[in-house]
C-alpha cells in the first residue's frame, strides 16, 4: 500500500499497456536462468484448474444430491407399495379363512389340558404328541356324511387344523409372502394357533412381546409395519378374524424386505451410474465455459496488474483502461475496482483518520453513561449504617461499558426493608437505558407500600403499557420484616434464590416463577414468604454468574456456586460476595465475560421474636 502511494504522488506521464507488459518481459529476461529457476520453484496452482475443481466438485455435490434424494423417493414409494401389499394381503388372508374354525381350533390350543399335552411333547421332542390329541378332540362345526349309513360323522381337530395350514400356504403362495399365521392375545401375552409352515410345535407357543406393536393390545388390527430384530426383518400386517363382539384371532402376513431392498439396490446402482456419466459430461461443459468466461480475462487483468506494479514512476491508474475487458459481470467489477484503487486508498486513509477520532468519542460518551449507571446503585458500604437488624452486601460487574442488571435496597418504613435484583434481556446501551427506567419505576411503587406480588404487577402494566421495545426484565423482589424475619418475595421469571437457613447450609430455594416485567401486560405475581431466624442469609444473582464460562467452554454452574457459598457460610455478606468474585475469576481465567454478573446478599441478624 506505501509503495501505490508513492507511485500516486509522482505521476508525471502514462505510457500504453502494451508497453508496460512488454516491461515485465524484459524484466523476466533480465533475470536470467537463475531467476527463472527460482520463479519455477516458487510457481502456485493457476486459477484454471482451481476453477475447473471447483465447477467439477459442485457438479458432482449437486449430482450426487439429486441422486440422494431421487433414492429416497424412490424408496418411500416402494415402501408403500409394500405396506399397500401387506395390509392388502392380510385382508384376503382373513377372507380366506373360516372363522368358526379359527375359533374352535383356538379355544383348543388355550386350554390347559392342550397346554400340559404341548409341554410334555415339547420334553419329549415329539410334535407327533400334539397330533394325537388334536385327532381325539372332535370338531364343533364340520362333519362328513356317510351315504350308507345316512349318519354324519364330526371331523378331528387334526383335520380342521390340516385344512387351515393348508389354507394358509396356499395364500402364502399366492401372495408370495414369507409367512402366513394366527395368533391371538390374551391378558397382554400372544398366542401363536397356527402358521403356514404347519409347525406343530408353533400350536399354542407364547410369542416374545414385540416393542415395534407396544400400543397395540386386545387383539386390535395393525397396520402395516417395519421392524428388525435379530435376523427378522419384516414388513408385518394383522387383521381381525371374528366380528366385533367375538374376535377369534388376529391373521398376520410377513413380507420379507430383503426383497424390498433388492429393487432399492437395483434403483442406486442405475442412478449412480447415470449420475456419474451426465456429471462427466457437466464438468467438461463447465470447464469450456469458465475458460473463456473467466480464467482468460483474469489472466489478461493478473498480467496488466503486474505490469502497472512493477513499472515505473510513469504509470498511472489509467494504464489498464485500455484492456479489452467488456464484461457486465464480476470480472468486470474487478477491473473497474483496480482501477479506482489508488484513489480509494488515498479515502481510507482519511477515513480511518475520522472513524478513530468517532471511536475515541463513543468511548469517552460510554464511560460516562457508566459512570451514571454507577452512580444510580446504591452504596452497600454506607447503607443503613444505624440499622443492626441486618446486613447486606451487593456488586454488579457489566460485561460491556454499561450493563443491564441492576440491584436496590431501601427502608419501606422503619420495620421494612425492600431488597431487589434484576436482569434485562439485552446488553450494551439499550439495556441500560432499559434498566434505568425499570429501576426508576421499581424503586417508586416500592415506597408507595404494598406486597412484592402487587408491586411486580403495577410495574409490570406500567412497562408494558409504556415500552415500545422488544426487552423485558426479570426481577426478585423481597419485603423483610425485620421484627419477625419473614421475607416476602415474589419471583418475575428470575434465578431461584439461595439460603442459608440455621444450620449455616446454603440450599437453593425454589420458589414459583411468574412471568418476566414486560412480557404480558395482564400477568399477575404471587408472593410467598421465607422465615429468616438469626444469622439466617439469602443470596441472589443474575443468570451471568452460574453461566460464567471458563476457556473450555464448561460453566460455572448451581452445583459450583452452591458448593462456594458453603465453603464462604461463615463470612459476612461482603466477604461472600468478595470470595465468590474470587472463585468465579479464577474459574473462568482468560475467558471473556458475555454477561453482566450482579450479586447481593442479605443476612438477618434481628431476634425474630414478632
Amino acid at each position: 500500500m506505501q509503495d501505490v502511494g508513492k507511485s500516486q504522488t509522482s505521476i508525471v506521464r502514462s505510457r500504453p499497456v502494451s508497453h508496460a507488459i512488454g516491461a515485465c518481459d524484459r524484466t523476466a529476461t533480465w533475470m536470467g536462468e537463475k531467476g527463472k529457476g527460482m520463479m519455477k520453484r516458487n510457481r502456485r496452482i493457476s486459477l484454471t484448474i482451481k476453477l475447473n475443481i471447483l465447477i467439477a466438485a459442485i457438479v458432482l455435490f449437486v449430482s450426487l444430491g439429486l441422486t440422494v434424494n431421487s433414492y429416497f423417493v424412490y424408496r418411500r414409494k416402494i415402501d408403500g407399495i409394500y405396506y399397500e401389499k401387506a395390509e392388502k394381503f392380510a385382508l384376503l388372508a382373513k377372507n380366506g379363512v373360516k372363522s368358526w374354525i379359527v375359533g374352535n381350533l383356538k379355544d383348543i390350543v388355550l386350554s390347559e389340558e392342550f397346554q400340559a399335552v404341548r409341554a410334555q411333547a415339547l420334553a419329549a421332542n415329539n410334535d407327533q404328541m400334539i397330533l394325537d390329541y388334536l385327532e381325539e378332540v372332535p370338531s364343533l362345526y364340520t362333519s362328513t356324511y356317510d351315504e350308507a349309513d345316512q349318519t354324519f360323522t364330526s371331523l378331528s381337530m387334526a383335520e380342521e387344523y390340516d385344512t387351515l395350514v393348508d389354507t394358509l400356504e396356499r395364500l402364502r403362495r399366492v401372495f408370495g409372502t414369507k409367512s402366513v399365521y394366527i395368533q391371538f392375545d390374551r391378558d397382554g401375552t400372544t398366542y401363536n394357533i397356527v402358521n403356514s409352515q404347519g409347525d406343530l410345535f408353533y400350536v399354542g407357543s407364547e410369542e416374545d412381546p414385540n416393542s415395534v406393536f407396544g400400543p397395540y393390545e386386545d387383539n386390535e388390527r395393525i397396520p402395516a409395519t417395519v421392524y428388525h430384530e435379530g435376523e427378522d426383518w419384516l414388513c408385518s400386517a394383522l387383521e381381525q378374524i371374528g366380528d366385533a363382539g367375538e374376535i377369534d384371532g388376529i391373521i398376520g402376513v410377513d413380507i420379507d424386505m430383503n426383497d424390498i431392498m433388492e429393487e432399492r439396490h437395483w434403483f442406486l446402482v442405475n442412478s449412480i451410474i447415470l449420475t456419474l456419466v451426465l456429471t462427466a459430461l457437466g464438468i467438461l461443459a463447465g470447464m469450456l465455459v469458465m475458460r473463456q468466461t473467466a480464467t482468460q480475462p483474469l489472466r489478461l487483468l493478473a498480467r496488466a496488474a503486474t505490469s502497472f506494479a512493477m513499472g515505473d514512476a510513469g504509470y498511472t491508474r489509467e494504464d489498464i483502461i485500455d484492456l479489452p475487458i467488456y464484461s457486465n459481470d464480476e470480472i468486470g467489477d474487478l477491473y473497474k475496482e483496480i482501477r479506482s484503487m489508488q484513489s480509494r486508498i488515498v479515502d481510507y486513509t482519511d477515513n480511518l483518520t475520522r472513524v478513530t477520532a468517532e471511536k475515541e468519542r463513543t468511548a469517552t460518551e460510554l464511560r460516562t453513561a457508566a459512570r451514571i449507571q454507577e452512580a444510580m446503585l446504591p452504596d452497600t458500604q454506607e447503607a443503613f449504617p444505624d440499622i443492626r437488624e441486618f446486613a447486606l452486601f451487593a456488586s454488579m460487574k457489566p460485561a460491556k461499558e454499561v450493563g443491564g442488571d441492576f440491584y436496590d435496597f431501601v427502608m419501606v418504613d422503619e420495620d421494612h426493608l425492600a431488597v431487589c435484583i434484576a436482569d434485562v434481556s439485552d446488553k450494551g446501551v439499550p439495556a441500560a437505558l432499559f434498566m434505568m427506567a425499570a429501576k426508576i419505576i421499581l424503586n417508586y411503587r416500592v415506597h408507595m407500600g404494598g406486597l412484592p406480588g402487587e408491586i411486580l404487577t403495577e410495574v409490570n402494566e406500567l412497562i408494558c403499557r409504556d415500552s415500545r421495545s422488544d426487552m423485558f426484565v426479570t426481577v426478585w423482589l423481597g419485603i423483610l420484616d425485620l421484627k419477625s424475619g419473614v421475607l416476602t418475595c415474589s419471583n418475575a421469571g428470575h434465578e431461584y434464590p439461595v439460603v442459608r437457613g440455621t444450620d449455616g447450609i446454603f440450599e437453593v430455594y425454589h420458589d414459583k416463577h411468574d412471568m418476566v416485567i414486560g412480557a404480558i401486560e395482564t400477568a399477575k405475581y404471587h408472593n410467598y414468604e421465607i422465615l429468616l431466624k438469626p444469622g439466617d442469609a439469602v443470596f441472589v444473582y443474575t443468570d451471568g454468574l452460574p453461566e460464567a464460562s471458563n476457556p473450555e467452554n464448561e460453566m460455572y454452574g448451581m452445583k459450583r456456586l452452591q458448593e462456594a457459598l458453603n465453603h464462604m457460610k461463615g463470612e459476612t455478606p461482603e466477604g461472600i460476595l468478595n470470595g465468590i468474585m474470587e472463585d468465579v475469576k479464577v474459574f473462568v481465567g482468560d475467558a471473556d465475560q458475555f454477561d453482566d454478573l450482579t450479586m447481593l446478599c442479605l443476612e438477618y441478624s434481628g431476634d425474630g421474636s414478632h
